[in-house]
């Protein structure tokens, strides 16, 4: 990793054997692939091979296993003509745009760049679509949820396609887990263009949202005001978007935890977050705390995603009266009801339960099947 030529008068050798036991061949292999182009001197870093491994290989991996646990495994081709969702579409350009780049980039022999665009792709397949889609999955009744399942397990399963001369191992692993396919990643055709799904405008509208989504939270930062707490307005300068584009602005407003975003004008660098926090807005951030909270405790206790529970709070007087009715929280939380203090209810022992604090009110939480 110095730049040293490995020697084994110098002590610097690295068994080969040793890191495809700990990390796999494939890591291995990825390693190589992107970290710089072919041709050069290879450094070897066993902290960038760890790396590369739990940013790339094991993201992809929990995006799996996001779909197996939330994904409906019986939607059909036939959904594609369903898919109207913007994200959905999104993610469907984007999947054609790196499929052909990488296709070009491998004609030229070029396998760093094409290893590289994956990469890409793979990382905003998790921290934007499947983050955005979230609460779409956990739905099963949301009447999208079919061309959700069926996007995302088409996406893995053409990622599938594009990393198996890269990752033989890995790509027949995912493949062999997703289901219609034939007996193996390695007799499927290359990933086809499918110009229907093609959309440049779609994917710079996107790009640009999720610019003034990060203007957006950079603004909450400077202005030390936490992302649960909900605020009234953002408004900032877009040359590609106006307040005609409602999908993208309610994502940015999603994302910002606005109720309104607003473009004024063309000037990029243009950004103003309204932090003034009324009562409406302070109940609906405290709700917001109580409601991440509670879901800790799910977890905590292992139900399941969308199981009812019994929830009970003890909670102060003051809190209380800020906070007035559950229903929101209740239907947050998946809870069958809320007891409000821990006398009123005979539950008996609460699977999981935590003291702590609130602001300055001290309070307790309990959950039961």
């Amino acid at each position: 990793k110095n730049g040293q030529k490995m020697s084994k008068s110098k002590g610097n050798v690295v068994d080969p054997w040793e890191m495809i036991q700990k990390y796999g061949a494939d890591a291995m292999r990825w390693f190589f692939y992107t970290v710089n182009p072919a041709g050069e001197p290879k450094r070897f870093d066993e902290a960038e091979l760890g790396k590369k491994l739990r940013q790339f290989l094991m993201m992809l991996y929990n995006s799996f296993v996001f779909y197996d646990t939330y994904g409906k495994k019986s939607a059909s081709a036939g959904t594609a003509a369903k898919v109207t969702h913007l994200l959905d579409r999104w993610v469907l350009a984007r999947l054609e745009a790196t499929a052909e780049t990488v296709t070009k980039e491998l004609e030229r022999y070029d396998v760093g760049l094409a290893a590289r665009e994956i990469e890409i792709f793979v990382d905003d397949l998790s921290r934007w679509y499947i983050r955005r889609s979230r609460r779409r999955f956990q739905k099963p009744e949301a009447k999208d949820h079919e061309a959700a399942s069926w996007v995302l397990g088409h996406v893995l399963r053409e990622l599938a396609k594009l990393m198996a001369p890269f990752t033989p191992f890995f790509a027949e692993a995912l493949y062999q887990s997703l289901e219609g396919g034939k007996d193996s990643v390695h007799l499927e055709d290359w990933p086809k263009a499918k110009k229907e799904w093609a959309d440049k405008e779609l994917l710079q509208k996107m790009e640009e949202a999720r610019r003034l989504a990060s203007a957006g939270l950079a603004a909450r930062a400077t202005a030390n005001v936490k992302v649960r707490q909900p605020l009234r307005r953002f408004t900032a300068g877009s040359a590609a978007l106006t307040d005609a584009d409602k999908e993208f602005l309610h994502i940015v407003a999603e994302e910002v935890n606005v109720k309104e975003v607003r473009i004024k004008n063309k000037d990029a660098s243009f950004a103003e977050l309204d932090t003034v926090i009324d009562a409406e807005l302070r109940r609906e951030g405290l709700l917001r705390e109580l409601a991440r909270m509670v879901q800790d405790l799910r977890q905590d206790a292992g139900y399941a995603p969308g199981e009812l529970v019994h929830v009970v709070l003890d909670l102060p007087d003051g809190l209380r009266t800020l906070v007035g009715g559950l229903n929101d929280l209740k239907e947050g939380v998946s809870a069958k009801d809320i007891f409000l203090g821990k006398e009123q209810t005979k539950l008996g022992k609460m699977d999981a339960e935590i003291s702590t604090k609130l602001e300055e009110w001290p309070l307790w939480i309990g959950v039961k099947k």
